[in-house]
């Protein structure tokens, strides 16, 4: 049980199903080609390609501009488990609408379907 005054961590849950194999899905958050073609709001750019070291311990640095404000993120990989699991932090690093709260942690679980 949290002290008082502790906050308790906020969470989060998105779900989605996908037309495709687990694998596809997977690569398409770990290589920089692939993440380049959907991880980007409508209307955005990429300032550069995206930085990813898809192992434990290795890091990910994005930047990007929409709507003439530039956005840096980067973490580290805290589990990669091909085509099952990504855990990683996530860190604004210039934006003054998020603060700094410490990083964010993200976990990706991938399940297949049945076709």
């Amino acid at each position: 049980m949290a002290a008082a005054g502790d906050k308790e961590p906020l969470s989060l849950r998105v779900t989605r199903t996908f037309a495709a194999p687990r694998e596809k899905v997977f690569r398409a958050w770990i290589e920089p080609e692939a993440i380049r073609l959907w991880f980007l709001p409508s209307g955005g750019h990429w300032n550069g390609p995206p930085a990813i070291e898809a192992r434990s311990g290795g890091q990910y640095r994005f930047t990007v501009t929409h709507q003439d404000k530039v956005y840096s993120i980067h973490g580290t990989y805290r589990e990669v488990k091909p085509p099952e699991k990504l855990v990683f932090t996530w860190q604004w690093e210039d934006d003054p609408n998020h603060h700094d709260n410490g990083d964010t942690l993200v976990t990706v679980e991938l399940f297949d379907r049945g076709g």
